[in-house]
C-alpha cells in the first residue's frame, strides 16, 4: 500500500486524506469536520502565501439558502476584517456549492466557555470581555454598514476566540440574510434559541441589525457573569406570553457575584447601560443605529485604557519611593 502524503505546517503533521480541485487549484484535505449534511473539511492550499496554508472548506447542497448565502458571500470577497471569515474563493455546480474561508486559528467560543465552566480555563476578565465584544460588534456592523449584509445567527459554536484571546471571529453565514431581504427570511432562519433576539423567534417580524446586536449582548453577558441572561432564558424571555414574566428583571452584570471590585463603579455603570440597552426584549428599545451602539463601547474600550495608563503611573510613583527609601517593597509593606 502506498505510503500517505502528510503536510507539516506550523508544528503539525497531517496526513492528506483526499484532494478536491476546484476551478484551477487543488486543495489537499487534512481533516472532515461536519456531518453528512453540511460537510466541511480542514484542507492545506499550497498556493496561499509563500509556504501555504489551511483553510475550511464548506460544502453545502445547493438550494434556496445557499443561494442566499451566495449572495452575501458575493458582498465579503473583500473582506478584510479579523472579525469575519475572508472568502477565498467559491463554486457552484448543479448540486453543490463549495465555499473556501480562510482558516481561523484558535477554539470556538462554545469550547472556551464548556472549559471555564469546567475550571480548565480562567475566565475573561472584565476588560478583556469588553475588547471581545468591542472588536466584534465593529466587525458586524461594518457588515451590516458596507455589504447591507446580517448575521442572523451569532451564538458561541459560531465565533472562534482567537489564541490570546485577542479577538472573536465569525465563521458560519449559513444564517446570514441581506438587510433589503430581511422580510422574506425561512422560518427559523437565525433562531439559536436563548442566543437568538425574540424577534427572531417570532413569526411575522422583520429583523434589522438590532437582531445581531441583541445576540451579541447575551454573550457580552455571559463572558462578564458566567450566566445567560433573564435566568437563562436569553431570547426566549421576549417570546409571547413571557415577554410580561421576566419585564424589569435583568440583573445588570455589574450586580452579579462575578463582577470584578477592580472595576471602577462608574466604569460598571457604562457597561451595565450598554449590555441591558442591547439585551432589550423590544428591538426599539436598543441602540437605534449603529454609531451610537459602537460610541458606547468605544467609551467603555477607552475607559479601561484610562484605567490601564493610571495604574502603570502609580507603579512609577510606588517605584520612585522604593528607589528613595532603599526598598525592594511598596513603603509600608513588611518585607
Amino acid at each position: 500500500m502506498a505510503k500517505r502524503a502528510t503536510i507539516r505546517f506550523r508544528g503539525r503533521v497531517d496526513d492528506v486524506l483526499d484532494e478536491i480541485t476546484l476551478g484551477r487549484k487543488t486543495y489537499q484535505i487534512l481533516e472532515r469536520l461536519g456531518g453528512a449534511n453540511r460537510l466541511r473539511y480542514r484542507a492545506f492550499d499550497r498556493l496561499a502565501g509563500a509556504k501555504g496554508d489551511y483553510r475550511a472548506i464548506h460544502v453545502l447542497p445547493r438550494t434556496p439558502e445557499v443561494e442566499q448565502q451566495l449572495g452575501v458571500l458575493q458582498r465579503l470577497a473583500d473582506v478584510r476584517n479579523v472579525n469575519v471569515p475572508f472568502v477565498v474563493e467559491y463554486h457552484a455546480d448543479r448540486n453543490k456549492v463549495y465555499l473556501v474561508l480562510a482558516w481561523v486559528w484558535g477554539i470556538s467560543l462554545a469550547d472556551h466557555l464548556e472549559r471555564v465552566t469546567e475550571r480548565r480555563a480562567k475566565p475573561a476578565s472584565a476588560m478583556q470581555a469588553c475588547r471581545l465584544i468591542r472588536g466584534l460588534a465593529h466587525g458586524l456592523c461594518q457588515l451590516h454598514h458596507r455589504w447591507n449584509v446580517n448575521h442572523g445567527d451569532i451564538k458561541p459554536a459560531n465565533l472562534i476566540l482567537a489564541p490570546d484571546s485577542r479577538f472573536l471571529s465569525t465563521i458560519d453565514f449559513g444564517s446570514a440574510w441581506l438587510a433589503e431581504r430581511g422580510a422574506k427570511r425561512n422560518a427559523g432562519d437565525g433562531a439559536s434559541g436563548i442566543y437568538s433576539a425574540p424577534e427572531l423567534l417570532l413569526d411575522g417580524r422583520q429583523p434589522d441589525f438590532r437582531s445581531d446586536q441583541f445576540s451579541v449582548s447575551v454573550i457580552w453577558y455571559q463572558l462578564l457573569t458566567g450566566q445567560i441572561p433573564y435566568d437563562g432564558v436569553g431570547g426566549k424571555a421576549g417570546t409571547r406570553g413571557m415577554e410580561q414574566v421576566f419585564a424589569g428583571k435583568l440583573i445588570p452584570p455589574g450586580q452579579s457575584p462575578a463582577a470584578s471590585p477592580d472595576v471602577p463603579r462608574r466604569l460598571w455603570k457604562s457597561i451595565d447601560d450598554a449590555v441591558c440597552r442591547g439585551l432589550a426584549l423590544n428591538p426599539d428599545n436598543r441602540f437605534s443605529d449603529r454609531r451610537s451602539w459602537l460610541d458606547a463601547l468605544d467609551e467603555i474600550h477607552f475607559g479601561f485604557r484610562r484605567i490601564n495608563k493610571l495604574s502603570g503611573f502609580n507603579r512609577k510613583i510606588v517605584d520612585l519611593l522604593s528607589r528613595l527609601t532603599g526598598r525592594k517593597g511598596p513603603p509600608g509593606v513588611a518585607e
